[in-house]
């Protein structure tokens, strides 16, 4: 008789020798009421014995002989030695001590692989494997805490920084956010962190930390329950989520305060709750429906792409499952859950949010034709591989680690998907799984284009939960089976710590992953104390709304702590370069400034080390001429001089005759 793993997961098994040669174990009733939880076996009639897979049958045994906590309390204090390095990393960083980059290095992988190494043992409980994903999933969370613990520092974050603050202030829904305005029709994430704000006191930044902290266990628990369900080997489930948490993006793009940190955990608990309905009874049918709703729902107002990927995922399981028809093991598919998808999805973006077409469809579209462009083998498309924007390439090594962890994933994924075929093709979503790792390759194309390869990067967090799921598969099968087990482990730990350090090589720049000594002009090391305390003076002396414009660093600042209305092209506003980083204050850019109806004009006097600096707008102008220049023109006046950052009130210039 076949029993499937997951009938199993529940069984102590009884001492029984191998039968030499064989690959099942036959089983009397006798036997099986020694065991403290029998399997769920429907007994065949008139039959004394059944036959139980001997694989699955030790794997069941090892998954619950084990009552305590096995390595988990250990593997803990590594994991808390392992952020020790980090953070003495970061501190070292921050003086600008070369050692630090080293440090950095190690830390993370003490977090990582030894973690990675137990949950590769066949002796381990589900009970420990469980907590483990949990430690890890935890510990790379406060690896991005570390990097900034006093405030926000990544761009994305100062956006919907502003779109929280907008509720609070005003109570409301839907303000405009002239720093990304797609981001205000979105409010998911926002709507939880003011709740939040509200009920405890905290401020922004604290709450936004517990927030994303709690989604990423939603995001570590959900993924290791759907990889289980699917598998039925809680083993399976412990490394495939390990190797999730190598995709590029895990360790800080999702540890943000930016929406993606929170839908893409409750997608993945829809994917586990639709799941796991499959195979229950009709009495339970319903609770893991409603919770696949709630999530479904959750998803949806808190980010498009996101949501839009889960209804494809959806639709495609619906598809997969009506061809597999009877075979199929999963009882009940989406079905109208992925209905429910595409309604909601529609609903909200035409009823709340129809500029998310315009926001979406130009990047994509600029990125396919880069892309025909690259394979017809035009010289003026496309992008060199790891060399920054200002030229600089990366190290031998990183380059060598980053093309060694996409090599490893895509010798990994055909046996992954054998895998799939072999014991789980009458699953539907099993299949549906196998069809979306298949885009992972597709994606790694785009990376070779410049409009593209932010797409192709922030995908990866999504494909990864395939892609986890089907490595774990392959490895389980033909890499960890057979003797020498402690070396075959030992060979899963170093392939994945090559994908976790080479995905963060390839997905994030070299001069974000650490602190450091300011730098004007570079996102995470251009936030600091001064930028701040001068938006706060804006927001505190002249009031909210002001139309403002400033350097890319400054606009951050003054529309999220300064609330100020910066004006950005994105938000319908003019390019305040072409007046910032003009020689003089002629007609064409007092034209400018009207038309923005700019007001205020931040100067930061720092980007004067940057001679190159504003040549997009005028090639031949000095930057240092440039930024000088608005203490030349009369009627311009300062109002706020902090000695690196002065605010210049332009308003009434610009609209004298």
């Amino acid at each position: 008789m076949s029993v499937r793993r997951n009938n199993l997961a529940q069984v102590a098994a009884p001492t029984i020798a191998r039968p030499n040669g064989r690959e099942t174990v036959e089983l009397t009733q006798e036997d099986l009421a020694q065991v403290d939880t029998a399997p769920a076996v429907v007994w065949p009639t008139g039959r004394e014995t059944v036959e139980l897979a001997w694989e699955d049958l030790a794997e069941a045994s090892a998954a619950t002989t084990a009552l305590d906590w096995g390595w988990l309390p250990a593997l803990s204090l590594v994991c808390a030695c392992g952020l020790l390095l980090v953070s003495l990393a970061d501190s070292a960083a921050r003086a600008g001590v070369a050692w630090a980059v080293p440090l950095f290095w190690g830390g993370l992988l003490v977090v990582y692989a030894p973690i990675v190494l137990r949950l590769a043992r066949e002796q381990i409980s589900r009970r420990e494997s469980i907590g483990l994903v949990l430690v890890l999933g935890l510990g790379l969370y406060a690896v991005k805490i570390l990097h900034s613990p006093l405030g926000f520092t990544h761009h994305d974050e100062f956006l919907h920084l502003r779109t929280v603050g907008d509720i609070i202030a005003s109570g409301r829904l839907f303000m405009q956010n002239p720093l990304l305005p797609v981001s205000a029709l979105f409010p998911g994430q926002e709507i939880v962190t003011a709740a939040l704000v509200s009920v405890s006191g905290l401020p922004i930044f604290s709450a936004g930390l517990i927030l994303i902290g709690v989604a990423r266990l939603v995001l570590a628990l959900s993924l290791y329950l759907l990889y289980e369900e699917i598998s039925g080997s809680a083993r399976v489930a412990g490394i495939g989520t390990a190797l999730y948490m190598a995709n590029p993006n895990f360790l800080f793009f999702v540890s943000m305060y930016k929406y993606e940190s929170l839908a893409i955990p409750f997608a993945a608990l829809v994917m586990f709750a639709l799941a796991r309905r499959a195979h229950r009874p009709n009495i339970e049918r319903m609770g893991w429906t409603a919770t696949a709703v709630l999530a479904l729902g959750v998803v949806a107002i808190t980010h498009h792409i996101t949501s839009y990927a889960l209804t494809a995922f959806l639709l495609a399981w619906t598809a997969m499952a009506a061809l597999r028809g009877r075979r199929r093991t999963d009882r009940v598919g989406p079905g109208w859950m992925a209905l429910l998808a595409v309604v909601a999805n529609l609903a909200w973006l035409l009823g709340v949010a129809p500029i998310t077409l315009d926001y979406l469809g130009t990047p994509l579209t600029g990125a396919l034709n880069e892309f025909l462009r690259v394979a017809a083998r035009d010289p003026t498309a496309g992008r060199q591989l790891f060399r920054s924007s200002v030229g600089q390439i990366a190290p031998l090594w990183e380059r060598l680690t980053g093309f060694g962890a996409v090599g490893l994933v895509m010798l990994g994924l055909p046996f992954g998907l054998l895998q799939i075929w072999r014991r789980h093709r009458n699953s539907a979503i099993a299949l549906t799984i196998a069809a979306g790792v298949l885009l992972y390759p597709m994606s790694l194309a785009f990376r070779l284009t410049k409009r593209g390869w932010e797409s192709a990067n922030r995908s990866s967090e999504l494909l990864f939960v395939a892609v986890g799921l089907v490595l774990a598969l392959g490895v389980t099968q033909f890499l960890l089976r057979g003797r020498m087990q402690l070396l075959r482990a030992s060979a899963l730990v170093a392939c994945a710590s090559v994908v976790f350090v080479g995905g963060i090589v390839a997905g994030w720049p070299a001069a974000w992953r650490l602190p450091g000594p300011y730098l004007p002009q570079a996102d995470t090391r251009s936030i600091e104390p001064e930028g701040i305390t001068a938006a706060e003076w804006t927001l505190q002396h002249l009031g909210r709304g002001n139309r403002v414009g400033a350097d890319r660093t400054n606009m951050l600042l003054m529309g999220s702590y300064g609330e100020q209305q910066v004006s950005t092209s994105l938000s319908g506003g003019v390019d305040i370069g072409w007046v910032l980083f003009a020689p003089e204050i002629g007609a064409e850019q007092k034209a400018t400034l009207q038309r923005g109806q700019i007001q205020y004009v931040v100067v930061d006097r720092r980007l004067m080390g940057i001679p190159s600096l504003g040549r997009s707008f005028y090639p031949q102008t000095s930057i240092t001429h440039a930024l000088e220049k608005f203490d030349r023109v009369k009627g311009i006046n300062r109002v706020f001089d902090s000695g690196d950052i002065i605010l210049y009130e332009v308003g009434a210039f610009a609209h004298a005759p």
